[in-house]
């Protein structure tokens, strides 16, 4: 799970960099950052449902038991 936070993380700084240079418009931005939050609130929130054991359908093959 620490690798896909990280990469989330990247993924969120390239983005702010491509909004630099390319200066996209705030709806083009608003749209990517609220992607990549729900990615990591989904990422966290996978992990409190594995613990009851209904793993994610995109964890589903790295169970953890």
């Amino acid at each position: 799970m620490e690798h896909f936070t990280s990469l989330a993380k990247s993924l969120v700084l390239a983005t702010l960099q491509l909004s630099v240079n390319k200066k996209m418009n705030n709806t083009t931005y608003s749209l990517y950052a609220a992607f990549f939050f729900s990615l990591l609130m989904s990422n966290s929130w996978s992990n409190t449902v594995r613990k009851r054991g209904r793993p994610r359908l995109w964890f589903k093959g790295s169970r953890e038991t």
